[in-house]
């Protein structure tokens, strides 16, 4: 069974028109994308959180 899947980013998925440049990996509970270097993962609570760089303060992608 394979645990990535790739789709649009959840941080710039209007932008792209569908562009599959992310991939997550659900195994792990992180992704990232290929097109903006977004870095992401999940917490515990499940909420999906990202970064741009390593030093740039994370911030919350799923917006309930």
């Amino acid at each position: 069974m394979n645990a990535e899947t790739k789709g649009p980013c959840p941080d710039h998925q209007i932008d792209t028109g569908g562009s599959d440049s992310y991939c997550f990996n659900s195994e792990k509970g992180v992704g990232s994308c290929l097109s903006c270097s977004l870095a992401t993962w999940l917490d515990d609570k499940g909420r999906l959180w990202g970064r741009k760089t390593k030093g740039s303060k994370p911030y919350l992608l799923d917006q309930e």
